[in-house]
């Protein structure tokens, strides 16, 4: 698996990419209720809202996850990842969508949440690519 971890100030265009991209489907969400993917401007706001409570230039953070060439994984299965994932990077407690994207040659899924915790400060993000790293060479573990 290829993860990239990308660090944003702003939200809106991000998720206006995974959102609204051509058969685009939100595999899950966490602590978001799931009433809100009926109005999705709505769930841009609500993420807006999440990170503008910090002046970080890095507030947001924006995750894809990629499958080898010619890896499978079904909905359930990548969703059971992606939320492992998150959890194992110290974001399990945040709201988080996973949004799955069938526009290149890999399978691959795009997180978005906020660094912003319900306090106000952030997560620290100083070990997000070696735990990235460590994850990416034990992900298989977590689909048994």
């Amino acid at each position: 698996m290829i993860a990239r971890i990308l660090y944003r100030k702003n939200v809106q265009g991000v998720l206006n990419y995974v959102l609204d991209k051509p058969h685009a489907s939100v595999l899950g969400m966490g602590n978001i209720p799931k009433q809100i993917l009926q109005y999705p401007k709505l769930l841009k706001h609500h993420f807006h809202f999440l990170g503008s409570r910090h002046e970080s230039n890095k507030r947001f953070v924006h995750i894809t996850l990629n499958l080898p060439h010619g890896e499978f994984l079904d909905d359930s299965k990548f969703c059971k990842l992606s939320e492992v994932y998150m959890q194992e990077m110290g974001y399990g407690e945040q709201p988080f969508v996973i949004v799955r994207h069938d526009d290149t040659k890999h399978e691959h899924i795009h997180i978005v949440s906020t660094r912003v915790k319900e306090s106000g400060k952030l997560i620290n993000n100083s070990h997000d690519f070696s735990v990235n790293r460590q994850f990416k060479n034990t992900w298989s573990k977590c689909l048994v």
